[in-house]
């Protein structure tokens, strides 16, 4: 019986160092996109987001502010997601797949904020960063 834990013992004391390494590194990629969900949703809180821009320039600022948003959420569930997937295509879908849902999500969040609304075409342009970040990390590398 107290051989058996001398091994344990040993078998703890000689766990490698990488895996600790890989254990932090997943946890602080994890906490990255839990920060920046956190960021995304704060901004859909604000009750009305009024701007000194046209209308036209509003609009195209917001839609490019979407993209921004879904572009890095995208980048950040991937390389979260590729600590615990080896095959970097289903990183990607699912990190893609999040992604949406969470903009799907947003959106529905917003319909509670007085003065927000939300708008299945705001899904479609986060999609659509959504998908170009993801074909750009598939053809890279």
């Amino acid at each position: 019986m107290p051989r058996s834990r001398v091994v344990v013992a040993k078998t703890h004391l000689s766990y490698p160092a990488i895996y600790r390494n890989v254990i932090v590194h997943g946890a602080l990629w994890w906490l990255a996109v839990v920060l920046w969900m956190g960021v995304i949703f704060a901004l859909s809180a604000i009750p009305s987001l009024s701007s000194p821009f046209e209308p036209y320039h509003d609009f195209v600022l917001r839609k490019f502010a979407h993209m921004a948003e879904y572009g890095v959420l995208t980048v950040l569930l991937f390389r979260a997601l590729r600590t615990h997937v080896t095959c970097k295509t289903q990183a990607l879908l699912m990190a893609a797949l999040l992604a949406v849902l969470y903009a799907f999500s947003d959106e529905w969040h917003q319909t509670f904020v007085p003065g927000r609304e939300g708008s299945l075409r705001d899904v479609g342009i986060d999609g659509l960063s959504v998908v170009g970040v993801s074909l750009w990390f598939y053809r890279s590398a």
